[in-house]
């Protein structure tokens, strides 16, 4: 009997336990669902089975041919030159989010450069009852409203909303395409002209350019690397650069009777992150 009785207060016991559970649980859903926020992490309107407006960040990786444009960062409005920002956000815009789109940009370029590939992240809220743009139909939304720029989006990724394009980069690489056997750009083939550099109508010494740019490598001061603007006083002059490399270029141009006498070379540098204008100086101190 003894025995018999310890089982009931057990069981007695358990179903309480079991009751405070529940109990517990529908006080976290109520919670949740004041919040908007119903099962399974899905945003809920209040007093509805609608689902909120959800705020996503994406990460895209994009192209660009830089030749009519002021640089890779946006422009006021003012400006008759804008910048890629400036349409990679309208094109944003057309997509009819619900909120005012910023683009964060991991790498900077100047006026007239170009990119095989940079990268940015952004936040996009769709009208209330949408769900989160999927990143194959962004991708092709994005690239419908980017005609006829010469911009293209390559890739689009779903990320939390911690990331930065900028803070988590891990390196940055720049290419100068350098080309000898002509000395102004009037004599380069006119589908080369926008995307190398003519320093010299004879051959350089590639073998003195490639031992100043060893010299490079490594964590130094560049402080005599770069060009003054609103950051430096607060950027540390200390950068690590990771590569220096001058190889041989291609070009279809060599491939023509008429310009088989050119020589293109890449001119490459790689680091963490640059100062303001770095690589210019670098280049130009490279080549003299």
């Amino acid at each position: 009997d003894t025995e018999r009785e310890r089982e009931r207060q057990r069981e007695t016991h358990t179903q309480r336990h079991r009751g405070t559970e529940r109990d517990r649980e529908r006080q976290r859903e109520t919670k949740r669902d004041r919040r908007g926020v119903g099962d399974r992490g899905r945003h809920r309107e209040r007093g509805t089975d609608r689902p909120m407006a959800v705020t996503a960040r994406y990460l895209i990786y994009f192209q660009y041919c830089g030749t009519s444009y002021s640089g890779v960062m946006k422009t006021p409005s003012h400006q008759p030159v804008a910048g890629v920002q400036n349409h990679l956000e309208a094109a944003l815009q057309r997509l009819r989010p619900d909120n005012e789109v910023t683009v964060s940009i991991s790498s900077r370029t100047d006026a007239g450069v170009h990119a095989h590939c940079n990268t940015a992240h952004f936040d996009l809220r769709r009208k209330k009852g949408k769900e989160p743009f999927p990143e194959e139909l962004l991708v092709t939304g994005l690239n419908f409203h980017l005609k006829p720029e010469p911009i293209s989006i390559l890739k689009a990724f779903r990320v939390s909303d911690t990331f930065h394009a900028r803070f988590g980069a891990r390196s940055r690489t720049y290419t100068y395409r350098l080309v000898t056997g002509c000395a102004h750009r009037s004599h380069l083939p006119v589908f080369e002209r926008n995307l190398c550099w003519p320093v010299s109508s004879r051959p350089l010494n590639t073998d003195a350019m490639r031992e100043a740019a060893c010299l490079l490598l490594g964590t130094h001061d560049f402080s005599t690397f770069r060009s003054l603007n609103s950051e430096t006083p607060f950027k540390s002059p200390l950068k690590t650069l990771l590569q220096a490399d001058l190889t041989p270029g291609t070009s279809v141009a060599t491939q023509l009777t008429h310009h088989s006498h050119l020589e293109f070379l890449d001119l490459t540098f790689r680091s963490p992150s640059f100062l303001y204008k770095q690589v210019r100086a670098e280049c130009l101190y490279t080549w003299f």
